[in-house]
């Protein structure tokens, strides 16, 4: 995520379009986003709150909510997983604070 994570990923002309009017939205997302940058996405909130509460590990969360929080919704967003987004990041604020309960939601 760290990596491949960045700004307009998949080169909108606009975001004034609804995802659904982009004809070739799949192919784009094919092109610039990998599977397991996907991957990444998708599930590195379950993985978060899996592991004891880490100051490396916090930090690297606070990198990604500080400086590609925004390129990760959209890509949430892109793969039809913005759902996801909520929950994750109360999973992970419960990881912090030290209440999660391992299932990916907070208590």
């Amino acid at each position: 995520m760290k990596k491949e994570l960045g700004f307009n990923i998949c080169k909108l002309e606009t975001s004034h379009v609804v995802h659904d009017e982009i004809p070739d939205l799949k192919k784009r997302i094919d092109d610039n986003i990998s599977m397991h940058l996907q991957y990444a996405c998708h599930f590195w909130t379950d993985h978060i709150v899996e592991c004891d509460f880490d100051v490396e590990i916090a930090q690297e969360v606070e990198q990604i909510m500080t400086n590609q929080f925004l390129y990760w919704v959209e890509v949430m967003s892109l793969v039809r997983r913005a759902n996801r987004v909520t929950p994750g990041l109360r999973s992970v604020i419960a990881w912090e604070q030290g209440e999660g309960d391992h299932d990916g939601y907070m208590r």
